[in-house]
């Protein structure tokens, strides 16, 4: 049984190179999570839906794609960064919530709450993008 680290747990990214950890699955485990890495940007396409809004679409598109893709990057990036440094790889490999677990681990509330009323506001929007 794999728990967690404790409250409080500081940044541990030496343990993710060193030989044991890094790469568990090997070069097929990064290949494998190309389906779930993927869902980082699903909305993206979104961003055509607006070229009646905008005054130069051919200027405004591109960049406002770019843009979004960037903004997706750096958040996959730091979300991989902060639940992979706060706990152990194998306990993410087995827990269903993987960012709710490590804003949890770090004990505090207001954190929690904040995790939590994002979560909702997102599957608000995911609701209505929908319906629409």
């Amino acid at each position: 049984s794999v728990s967690p680290w404790t409250q409080g747990a500081v940044l541990k990214l030496n343990e993710l190179v060193t030989p044991s950890n890094a790469l568990p699955y090997g070069w097929i485990g990064v290949i494998a999570a190309f389906q779930f890495g993927i869902w980082y940007y699903l909305g993206i396409e979104g961003t055509t839906q607006a070229a009646e809004e905008v005054r130069s679409p051919a200027r405004s598109l591109p960049y406002g794609t770019m843009a979004g893709m960037i903004t997706l990057l750096i958040a996959a990036a730091m979300t991989w960064y902060v639940c992979a440094s706060m706990m152990p790889w194998e306990y993410l490999g087995i827990t269903y919530y993987p960012l709710w677990d490590a804003g949890k681990l770090t004990g505090s509330p207001l954190l929690e709450n904040l995790l939590f009323i994002a979560t909702l506001l997102a599957a608000l929007a995911s609701a209505n993008g929908c319906i629409n």
